[in-house]
């Protein structure tokens, strides 16, 4: 039997699955002395070792999980080599880390593509380092499934520091209701091996009684068998240490420190950097996302589980030791302070397990909607507004709930929002698509229906920001995006004629009238694309202005959405991979690459778009005139009445006659405007 290697090198982090335990890994894994592994025990799982293991099975074990361990630390398949975000190390030089990077990008890209996703996971990531040597300080070792063999992993691991992260219960099972909700997880607990663990006699547990329980109850039960499993296997550990997820969540920096120091390594501008980003992030975030806010992360729960729910774990996890931690008032309040079990705690007071005082639910349904017009950049603005701590945008951003997602009821709604206290965004801009002069439209088309009707009956005091656009230029922008999804094959002259109802979201006035039925003009913030691209910071500022929330230091966004066209190699790598593949890696690319370097590859397989002639624009223009004179008549009425703070919409060239340089660059159309199918 060979014992294992690394122990004075490694940090094994464990807890539940999602209680913080890939933000914590990867904080470790900024420093650039660390050598990360990232739940290699789903490869390397050791199935002849018990899952939950008590003394006895510890003694009987330990030597089979030395092997184990020191297969965990020699894993290098991409899950566990290969997790984003992949950070620079001193112990590779620059070309070292561009390679690594680039590599573990490509097998990240492959993973998603059908047939080849197999492949993928079986490739080793190499690490450029050998394993026994001192050129890396650390080896760190992120696992949540082991936390029952916590004390197994100690005694064959005894030189290694141990940290286990605790979310709270409500928490960790409102985020396993989520994943459950969204397909990550199945819906299905093993209550016999539950039921069978070595602590289940302490508290009545039998199978029968488990399947009594609600799935949150079930869920509940989990949390307290797992964490609990491992705190009391470790009370007679050496250096360990319990962090709580909701001091991380509010100190993050204090916290990290402490357990950087209790790993022997330096706190370098690397992870500063890296947990400021990972705190501070916008926009939305995936289910595994380690960017992301995290109090907001740590308290959600209260405004998604019911209260049948947080009493039901309340009850269930306040019978446990580890429950203490979170629903007494003698909680330890120090840092590193020391638990009734003898394993190092860092903690705050727990907090009550009901939302605080005062919070408001009346922010559902959302008081704020950004209505249009489509292609006009509303997705970038929707996500700028995103950033600010008091509004929270809708995941989708377009739910489309007046119109299409009706029939699926508040509730479907309402979880759209992953909060309730802040001010709600939604930016479908089908609000504003609104069928205009077609009495023969059918009723059930969603066009067809009263959409300002809809939001006066549920949210009466609604503010809407309109984002308008060059008419001819938005038509164009739709049409070549309709193109590329593959949705349209006809030329745009043909479209038109065919279905004259594709003009109608440049209808500008015609659609607004609709809303002003029922609001007042006050009720309305409009604002021109031209000008947007220009200054993006400070319409954003003005739009948060009228929203009435705080003053915020807002950050430029990269443009979202923006126009183009497919050239040859791009059509074949679309038509070779699927529509719906090649958008899953342009989203993957977007995320994870550098701006510069997405756009030169996105150069690689698209192109401008043909350019509009004059002749095609006065065309487009001259269909809109009337409508845009009376639109331009009401903003100058909106900005002598409702806002005569904003700039003055006569202050620049009228948007029918005149477009900004951008967007000559950016919407070009065809070549030929009446002539044959574009090439897609």
């Amino acid at each position: 039997m060979t014992a294992y290697k690394y122990s004075g090198k490694t940090i094994f982090i464990l807890g539940a699955p999602r209680s913080g335990t890939s933000w914590l890994a990867k904080i470790f894994d900024a420093h650039p002395d660390v050598l990360y592994r990232h739940e290699p025990d789903i490869l390397i799982r050791a199935e002849h070792i018990p899952f939950m293991c008590g003394e006895d099975q510890v003694r009987v074990h330990r030597r089979e999980a030395e092997e184990w361990l020191n297969a965990l630390a020699g894993s290098h398949r991409l899950k566990s080599a290969g997790s984003l975000p992949v950070f620079a190390k001193s112990f590779h030089t620059a070309s070292q880390s561009a390679w690594r990077r680039s590599f573990v990008m490509v097998l990240k890209l492959l993973q998603q593509m059908p047939l080849l996703g197999r492949v993928a996971n079986s490739i080793d990531v190499p690490d450029l380092v050998d394993l026994d040597s001192d050129a890396y300080k650390k080896l760190v070792i992120k696992s949540v499934s082991s936390m029952g063999r916590a004390g197994l992993i100690a005694a064959a691991a005894p030189a290694s520091r141990i940290i286990i992260i605790v979310r709270h219960p409500c928490g960790q099972v409102a985020s396993m209701l989520r994943g459950v909700h969204l397909a990550k997880f199945e819906h299905d607990i093993p209550l016999r091996e539950l039921a069978q663990t070595p602590l289940a006699p302490r508290f009545g547990l039998t199978e029968e009684k488990l399947a009594a329980e609600s799935f949150a109850g079930q869920l509940a039960w989990s949390w307290v068998i797992q964490n609990e499993t491992a705190i009391e296997a470790l009370k007679t550990a050496k250096h360990v240490k319990l962090v709580r997820h909701n001091d991380l969540a509010e100190q993050p920096e204090p916290t990290m420190r402490m357990l950087f120091e209790f790993c022997d390594l330096d706190w370098r501008p690397e992870v500063a950097d890296f947990l400021t980003k990972s705190t501070r992030a916008t926009g939305h975030e995936g289910y595994y996302d380690v960017k992301r806010d995290p109090i907001e992360a740590s308290t959600k729960w209260r405004l998604e589980l019911s209260e049948t729910d947080i009493d039901t774990i309340t009850r269930i996890a306040s019978q446990s030791e580890v429950g203490q931690l979170f629903f007494t008032e003698e909680a330890e309040s120090a840092i590193g302070a020391r638990s009734t079990h003898g394993v190092d705690i860092t903690n705050r007071v727990a907090r009550p397990c009901r939302a605080p005082e005062g919070v408001s639910f009346t922010a559902f349904p959302p008081q704020v909607y950004l209505i249009g017009a489509q292609k006009a950049a509303t997705t970038t603005l929707a996500e700028m507004l995103n950033q600010h701590p008091e509004i929270t945008l809708s995941v989708p951003k377009e739910p489309d709930f007046f119109t299409n997602n009706w029939d699926q009821g508040l509730d479907w709604y309402r979880r759209c929002f992953g909060r309730l206290d802040t001010l709600l965004l939604d930016a479908s801009t089908t609000y504003t698509m609104a069928e205009i002069g077609n009495p023969a439209l059918r009723a059930s088309d969603a066009r067809a229906v009263n959409v300002p009707q809809r939001i006066y009956q549920l949210r009466p005091d609604a503010k809407f920001i309109y984002m308008v656009r060059d008419p001819a230029a938005r038509i164009f922008s739709a049409y070549w995006h309709d193109v590329r999804e593959r949705r349209e094959t006809r030329s745009m002259r043909q479209v038109i004629a065919e279905d004259p109802s594709y003009l109608d979201p440049s209808y500008y006035f015609a659609q607004i009238s609709r809303y002003l039925e029922y609001f007042d003009l006050d009720r309305f913030f409009f604002l021109r694309f031209e000008e947007f691209v220009r200054d993006p910071l400070l319409h954003t500022r003005r739009c948060a202005e009228f929203l009435g929330v705080a003053p915020f230091a807002f950050e430029s966004e990269r443009v979202r959405n923006e126009s183009f066209r497919y050239n040859r190699l791009g059509r074949l790598t679309r038509d070779a991979v699927g529509l719906k593949w090649s958008k899953r890696i342009s989203t993957s690319l977007r995320t994870v690459l550098p701006d510069r370097v997405y756009r030169s590859l996105k150069g690689v397989a698209s192109q401008p778009l043909p350019r509009l002639g004059e002749e095609d624009r006065a065309w487009l223009t001259c269909l809109f005139q009337k409508d845009y004179e009376a639109f331009e008549e009401l903003i100058r009425r909106w900005h002598s009445e409702a806002n005569p703070a904003a700039p003055s919409p006569t202050s620049d060239v009228s948007p029918v006659a005149a477009r900004s340089q951008r967007d000559i660059a950016s919407t070009m159309v065809l070549d030929d405007f009446a002539g044959q199918a574009p090439e897609r």
